[in-house]
């Protein structure tokens, strides 16, 4: 059986390698970064995610849904701590069913890489980075601890995000570019930590502090933190250029109150924790004939106020096995039609956490927009 070649083991990579493993496929996995089960990846680098239906109903269909979901906390709706002290609670949908569920990045991850690799013949390479992709010759280039390795490689998924090199080989074989799109605003992650164990707020909810040109938000984790995050300017007035670990704790007394008397160790995750970037991808081609096929952030990155970056790429893993699945001997039918069902969808949903920044920062607290949210 055809061996699948997949660059990028996050969590599109993971989530697809599942889908191809548990088909009796023999799968290969080259991700650049050390395997996240063995050291602290992601600390200061990631806030949580969440997890909506249609991110669902992706691990639903290859039966891995219980298995991930108790890592995740339901939130059924979001409570806006307004500046003037008010706590005002907005339900995300008609009903308690209709919630979102927030989970870290990196037990997600973890989960997903147990699972990928106890479906069948699955075998992730850390610190494998993709340096090129020789088509013409099916060879994929990979560096691994400085030495270069040829693999041979019919055809290869690109799952590698939004600096995915996979689309690099990609639009100079098609001709065509890539837009990307720096957002205006970059975030810190800071921790609200527990207290002897319990939580300090109503853990299911998504908190926000919206602030005009900065806000806050904060999400649950399982051992009764939560994982926070600050997006501001990079520079200029009110912004990671003039907040610094000095004066951070004074900002959060004038802007966050609330939230200072909760933070003890505001002023050393301000100073260890890095300044994250945010950037909106969007490929106009997605597909090469039967060789190149690239999902999630490699194809649509998007910055996280929408909260569908994850979601929609598990969606494109089920839309591309059913396109593989109507075409088995057909691959570049697939790829194409894979292509045509995802791509006009994930630049709508791609605007619009772009348009959500916006929303998020100011718009939810605004008593015309709770009103009309009411009606």
């Amino acid at each position: 059986m055809e061996r699948r070649i997949l660059v990028g083991g996050g969590l599109v990579g993971s989530l697809l390698a599942t889908y191809f493993g548990q088909q009796g496929f023999p799968v290969e996995v080259y991700e650049s970064r050390s395997d996240p089960r063995k050291g602290n990846l992601y600390e200061g680098r990631s806030f949580n995610l969440v997890l909506s239906q249609r991110g669902i109903v992706a691990l639903e269909r290859v039966g891995i849904e219980a298995k991930i979901m108790e890592k995740t906390t339901r939130l059924p709706g979001r409570i806006i701590h307004t500046a003037d002290g008010q706590q005002i609670s907005q339900p995300y949908g008609a009903g308690k069913h209709e919630c979102l569920h927030a989970v870290s990045r990196e037990s997600l991850n973890k989960a997903l890489l147990d699972v990928a690799e106890s479906s069948g013949d699955v075998k992730f390479n850390f610190g494998s980075r993709c340096e090129d992709y020789d088509v013409a010759n099916g060879n994929l280039i990979i560096n691994l601890d400085g030495h270069r390795q040829i693999v041979e490689a019919d055809r290869v998924f690109g799952t590698d995000g939004a600096a995915s090199a996979v689309r690099d080989r990609l639009t100079k074989l098609t001709g065509s570019s890539f837009t990307k799109e720096v957002a205006c605003f970059a975030y810190k992650e800071l921790v609200i930590p527990s207290r002897d164990g319990n939580y300090v707020m109503e853990p299911h909810a998504f908190h926000v502090w919206p602030r005009g040109r900065y806000v806050m938000t904060a999400q649950t984790n399982k051992d009764g933190t939560f994982s926070g995050a600050l997006f501001m300017h990079r520079e200029g007035e009110d912004s990671f250029e003039t907040v610094t670990a000095e004066n951070v704790e004074d900002f959060f007394e004038k802007n966050f109150p609330d939230l200072a008397r909760l933070m003890p160790n505001l002023k050393r995750d301000f100073e260890r924790n890095p300044v994250g970037g945010l950037c909106s991808v969007k490929c106009p081609t997605w597909t090469f004939q039967d060789k190149i096929a690239l999902l999630g952030d490699a194809a649509h990155a998007m910055v996280p106020f929408y909260g569908q970056g994850t979601n929609c790429g598990f969606e494109d893993v089920m839309s591309l096995d059913k396109a593989l699945r109507r075409n088995p001997k057909d691959i570049t039918k697939a790829f194409r039609e894979f292509e045509l069902d995802r791509r006009d969808n994930a630049y709508a949903i791609t605007d619009l956490s772009l348009q959500n920044m916006k929303e998020m920062s100011d718009g939810i607290a605004d008593p015309k927009r709770l009103l009309a949210k009411q009606i």
